[in-house]
């Protein structure tokens, strides 16, 4: 090749234009070189961006990369062309002539090796409730809705990004592995054999030097694909030649794959096949909620100490001391670990009012003085530890931090550290004045809890503790707030609505009992209820409840709303986990909505745009960002209604389209099992409130007006309610006892009565 025909780039932008084309081109064609390898060409196309000018010009190209190369049917020719910027060529893909200008250089690229899927697989979406693997890169699916695809063909599952990737086949389309005598015998000399060891039970040749494998175990190796016996010695002279033997693989498309949810069974003739696509209800946050082992025991610190009680200085002890559970357990022996049985005292931190170190004489003068004090609710001080420094007072520097594991702690100063810490709700270790006060008064108050996590979300953790002198138990929300985001809108925002919720007084909303503004943190103290009402529905035999209880519960959650909406607050994360009970054992509780991380105050003409909530129960304007008012909080009571009764989602997705679609075909949305047993009003109820127009909505009022409320039992019901509870009427009125006056007259009951 001479160096004529070399193509410099670097001299493309200086030399002068090619000679005219032919007068035939016309006046807007431009002259093209065409450049594949050291071959070069030129061709006079029209400057235009037309595509059928462009696909003749690619016809044309091929035509001549043809001349010096076979080009296959699977191979690809890429075009690209020299772009020049800031002085700098580069290969830029070329999409249409009208990107290149008179005497432009257009390079031609052969891909001939080019992988296509050859036998595709026919996959829908699926949604997937175990933990499942990829069938093609063999990672994890993760996800929450319809996480993976599978094949309706060979039911293998996959990510979406694996399922359409060159050599990801179909096994079932492929059919039957049934290669030529040829391809058979080239296929066993690529195959490497999979020895291991085996045990013979019957005399057995050695495949390479045909004598036997003697021995009474372990005689030989056998190719755990093609069979083929050997001697250990033979192994490394074994050829490979491997070959699949018949029968050794299933056939996926016979065989199956793991059951899923929409295989478990077909649908009966009176049920339609959209029923099998609905999913059951589960929860959906990464915490399981109000459900905490009460059995795990966390060990934060444990060692042995000498300790005695303030008023018998004299009766001196050395126990082994366990700081776990929220409680300080002490053994009398301790041999590899302790027995849990054997404790010979107790002390709950939430029974310790102080501890403080101690900097004065020896109580008793035959020992050196005690290191720090425990005193507790029950007036007794516990004295732990000796000084060593003796009149020197304790150390004037206590240790900055803990090693990481505090098991096996030997020095009296750690221990004093670690119990001070316990004693502490998380904070950060800087902070102004006023918040290190708020911190101590908390920590007098209240006893955290940290083993017994109630639950979690995006706002914060939920813990239990205890009032110190009272004894009860509460719920502590701990909110992160860092410096920084005291600062802006959204921690003003935050910190204005909490001291609004704190001045709510309704028996259907979880009442506040103190918010403390810590160092790093905002701790908000409330009542502590049993359950939730997620609890309740999943804990049923069939995952859902009956009518009865379904209204009995919805007409406590619609009043408690009722109150949200007329002081202008949309609650705007209505869900069953967010329904607490009193009681998870009756069938009747008492509930109280709680988790307003998310409550918004909206005027009766203001709209919002910011996303919030949980998806699976928010209203489709939410997620579509057209603005939303406090009616969102109508279409979560909808969902709720409809989980509570069925034990599944209504909608597998919050696409508008399918959510339209589903809602104009009724036997999809209501399946006759179970909805053939639920009554045609509360269907009307649910589809009143699954309204896509927010203006034809049901508002609150609306609801409890409605039939399926309109109960003779659902009243006795909620009346027996406000008399257990003995807080005044809330829930029924004077009105109700009018409107069911015949029916107290048959049951020889009066209103005073009931």
């Amino acid at each position: 090749m001479g160096t004529s025909d070399r193509l410099d780039v670097s001299r493309l932008s200086l030399e002068a234009p090619p000679r005219s084309p032919s007068p035939s081109a016309g006046p807007t064609s431009i002259s093209i070189y065409l450049q594949f390898g050291s071959h070069r060409e030129i061709v006079a196309f029209e400057r235009s961006d037309s595509p059928s000018v462009f696909e003749a010009f690619r016809a044309r190209a091929k035509l001549f990369a043809r001349k010096f190369a076979k080009i296959g049917g699977k191979a690809v020719l890429h075009l690209f062309f020299h772009r020049f910027e800031a002085g700098t060529p580069a290969l830029a893909p070329l999409h249409s002539l009208s990107q290149l200008s008179n005497g432009s250089t257009v390079e031609l690229v052969l891909n001939d090796v080019v992988e296509l899927q050859e036998f595709p697989h026919h996959y829908k979406e699926v949604q997937l409730f175990n933990p499942t693997f990829c069938d093609f890169c063999q990672e994890i699916i993760g996800g929450l809705y319809k996480q993976g695809v599978k094949c309706r063909k060979c039911r293998c599952k996959f990510h979406k990004r694996c399922v359409d990737q060159p050599r990801n086949c179909c096994a079932a389309a492929m059919g039957p592995l049934t290669p030529s005598p040829s391809e058979a015998e080239a296929l066993r000399k690529a195959l490497p054999h999979s020895l291991q060891v085996h045990n013979y039970t019957r005399p057995t040749k050695c495949a390479l030097c045909d004598q036997m494998l003697l021995g009474l175990r372990h005689q030989g190796l056998q190719c755990r694909d093609c069979n083929v016996n050997v001697h250990d010695k033979c192994a490394s002279r074994l050829p490979m030649d491997c070959h699949v033997a018949d029968g050794a693989i299933a056939n996926f498309s016979e065989a199956g794959s793991f059951a899923d949810v929409d295989v478990l069974r077909s649908p009966t003739a009176e049920e339609p096949a959209q029923r099998l696509q609905q999913l059951p209800l589960w929860r959906l946050s990464v915490q399981s909620g109000h459900v905490v082992s009460q059995n795990r025991q966390n060990v934060v610190a444990e060692g042995w100490l000498i300790h005695f009680l303030h008023n018998e200085p004299d009766r001196r002890l050395r126990n082994y001391w366990v700081l776990a559970g929220g409680a300080i357990n002490v053994y009398n022996e301790y041999n590899n670990g302790v027995n849990h049985a054997r404790v010979y005292k107790q002390i709950h931190l939430a029974e310790i009012v102080s501890i403080k170190l101690y900097n004065g004489n020896a109580l008793d003068s035959r020992y050196l003085p005690h290191f720090f004090e425990i005193r507790t609710v029950s007036n007794l001080t516990y004295c732990v530890g000796e000084n060593f420094d003796g009149a020197s007072g304790p150390p004037a520097k206590m240790p900055r931090c803990m090693p990481e594991s505090n098991q096996g702690v030997t020095t009296t100063s750690a221990w004093y550290h670690i119990l001070s810490r316990a004693l502490q709700p998380p904070s950060a270790p800087n902070g102004s004045g006023d918040a290190e006060k708020k911190t101590l008064a908390f920590a007098e108050a209240f006893q955290i809890l940290t083993e017994s996590e109630l639950g979690s979300g995006q706002f914060g953790s939920v813990y239990t503790a205890i009032h110190r002198q009272s004894k009860v138990e509460y719920a502590v929300k701990i909110i992160k707030m860092n410096p920084y985001q005291r600062q802006t809108a959204h921690g003003e925002i935050l910190k204005n609505e909490v001291a609004i919720l704190q001045e709510m007084r309704h028996p259907g909303i979880i009442q506040l009992k103190d918010v403390f503004d810590a160092r790093d943190s905002l701790l908000i103290v409330m009542e502590k209820m049993r359950a939730d009402m997620l609890e309740m529905i999943l804990s049923q035999e069939g995952g859902y409840l009956d009518e009865r209880a379904t209204r009995f519960l919805l007409v406590q959650i619609l009043s408690a709303l009722r109150y949200l909406h007329g002081q202008g607050i949309a609650h705007c994360d209505l869900k069953p986990e967010n329904v607490l009970l009193s009681d998870l054992g009756s069938n009747f509780p008492q509930t109280k909505l709680c988790d307003f991380g998310y409550a918004r105050f909206i005027g009766d003409d203001h709209f919002r745009k910011t996303i919030v909530g949980t998806p699976a129960y928010l209203a489709p304007e939410v997620l579509q960002r057209k603005g939303y008012n406090r009616s969102l909080d109508m279409w979560s009571v909808g969902v709720i209604i409809y989980v509570t009764l069925s034990g599944t989602f209504p909608f597998n997705d919050n696409d508008l389209q399918n959510i339209e679609a589903l809602l104009r075909n009724s036997g999809a949305l209501f399946p006759a099992r179970p909805w053939g047993n639920v009554s045609h009003a509360a269907i009307d109820i649910i589809c009143g409130l699954f309204k896509i127009d927010i203006s034809e909505r049901l508002s609150v009022e609306e609801c409890l007006r409605h039939t399926w409320f309109q109960n003779f039992q659902l009243y006795m019901d909620l009346r027996a309610l406000e008399r257990r509870l003995g807080i005044g009427r809330f829930l029924t009125t004077e009105d109700d006892d009018k409107k069911y006056a015949v029916a107290l007259h048959k049951h020889n009951l009066t209103p005073v009565l009931v």
